[in-house]
């Protein structure tokens, strides 16, 4: 299955790939300081990398500083987790498979973003019956980061 939608074929999962790159590959750092001049070099937002540093806290074993979530395992599990949403890498969509998430399941959204489109939505309804999504008019893909208040 080759939708026109997935892990590589959007602006919006190129920046993300970039990013867990970015982070995968960041080497071993002293400070937060330093793991910040290192992300800079890939990822111009400041907020952004602000964002991704709360991630980073002591590594009490090894010295220095490690990440809290595993980004290896999400790295490696990329097209996995980006192609959920249409089936990416399948013989046909997911949909088509039965694959569904039955619970209540909430998208956010930005505004400014076009990462769920409103031809995503029969598609959506399908892998989780129990959808909403809500949209944040202020905001791009990083809700979190663009419009904390909202």
């Amino acid at each position: 299955y080759t939708g026109q939608h997935g892990p590589r074929s959007s602006k919006t999962w190129v920046e993300i790939h970039g990013i867990i790159d970015a982070l995968d590959s960041m080497p071993k750092v002293e400070t937060r300081k330093e793991a910040d001049a290192h992300l800079a070099m890939t990822i111009d937002d400041p907020i952004l990398r602000s964002f991704a540093l709360t991630n980073l806290i002591p590594d009490r074993e090894g010295g220095g500083m490690k990440w809290r979530i595993g980004i290896k395992p999400i790295a490696r599990n990329m097209g996995i987790i980006g192609g959920f949403d249409l089936g990416q890498g399948l013989q046909r969509p997911a949909s088509d498979l039965g694959l569904k998430f039955e619970r209540d399941a909430f998208f956010i959204q930005g505004g400014a973003s076009s990462f769920i489109r409103s031809t995503h939505l029969p598609e959506i309804g399908l892998l989780f019956p129990r959808f909403k999504v809500q949209t944040m008019r202020n905001a791009g893909h990083w809700v979190h980061s663009e419009d904390p208040e909202a």
